[in-house]
């Protein structure tokens, strides 16, 4: 991996596949624990954990200081404080500021080492999970007693590790499904997600089968999926089953994790469709909806209306008293 992009690289084996291109190393995660307080600047004991994924160009900073301001994340936050939860949110893989190419997030070099090497990006995904199961179990095994022995806070209990919750918006709202198999939660909150993009991207209007096949070979698609591209879309089929070991409605069928998903109707980054069929994959789910009031991205909901804090504070009242 090019530590100054973050960009995987990979060579065919001597079996006609793929391999890493140099031998994996580790590498630092970033991540910034949040922790409520009694307006008097003493530290709050026995808070709940929300582990937080945060979208598309978040960092681990990202739930009190986001790059657009409209995202209201701080507000989402102030709610979580008010019943007591700690926060711990962390640099995801590719997409925050885990490399200094991709300081800025959503720019042409997250699509140029994203969107133009699909395999990484699964790759990259997938790792974001495993990232983010090791923050449930850093906060489960590790993490008080660091708390403790700091000077500054030399506090026992701060965490309740026996409520951790997985709180994910957009990318987060995704890659939540593959961290729910990686460990333990006992809730989710999930809005904004990634379902099967060919939920709603299937056309009566084929294409051609010798175009389709032809696009196929360009990209690596295997001989044996040449014959299906012809009933889909061609390129959202080609990002799809590139992406497929990462893509969520994968793992929604097997989540054991009670779940909320938060909709906004008429998202225009996330159909509707996807996150439908993700709360119908997963047994344990409920769907809330929203309706924006103004002229802005659905998306957005979670942020920007009255409803979702109001549903968003008796979920976490619910969950604070189980």
């Amino acid at each position: 991996m090019n530590n100054r992009t973050g960009r995987i690289k990979f060579k065919n084996d001597a079996k006609g596949g793929l391999a890493l291109d140099v031998a994996p190393v580790p590498e630092p995660v970033r991540f910034a624990l949040y922790i409520p307080h009694d307006g008097k600047g003493n530290l709050l004991t026995n808070c709940p954990v929300i582990i937080w994924e945060t979208g598309t160009g978040g960092t681990a900073y990202s739930p009190v200081r986001r790059l657009y301001p409209d995202d209201k994340t701080i507000e989402v936050m102030k709610v979580m404080a008010a019943h007591g939860f700690a926060v711990l949110c962390y640099d995801l893989q590719l997409h925050g500021q885990r490399y200094p190419l991709l300081e800025e997030g959503m720019n042409l070099s997250m699509t140029y080492n994203n969107i133009l090497n699909l395999y990484g990006m699964g790759g990259n995904i997938m790792q974001s999970s495993i990232d983010g199961a090791a923050m449930s179990y850093l906060a489960r095994l590790y993490l008080n007693d660091f708390l403790e022995s700091r000077p500054e806070i030399a506090k026992a209990g701060v965490l309740n590790t026996d409520k951790i919750m997985l709180f994910g918006h957009s990318l987060g709202g995704g890659l939540g499904h593959l961290t729910l198999h990686l460990a333990k939660f006992d809730h989710a909150l999930l809005s904004g997600g990634v379902g099967h993009e060919m939920l709603f991207m299937e056309r009566t209007d084929q294409m051609p089968a010798d175009v389709m096949k032809a696009i196929a070979w360009g990209v690596g698609v295997p001989v044996w999926g040449w014959d299906r591209m012809s009933y889909f879309h061609p390129l959202p089929l080609l990002v799809q089953g590139l992406l497929e070991p990462a893509d969520a409605l994968n793992y929604a069928y097997g989540v054991t994790t009670p779940t909320t998903y938060f909709m906004g109707i008429g998202d225009v980054h996330v159909p509707n469709e996807t996150t439908r069929a993700l709360h119908t994959a997963n047994p344990v789910s409920v769907l809330v909806e929203f309706i924006a009031s103004g002229p802005y991205d659905p998306q957005f909901c979670t942020w920007r209306e009255e409803a979702a804090y109001e549903r968003l504070d008796q979920l976490l009242t619910e969950f604070g008293n189980d």
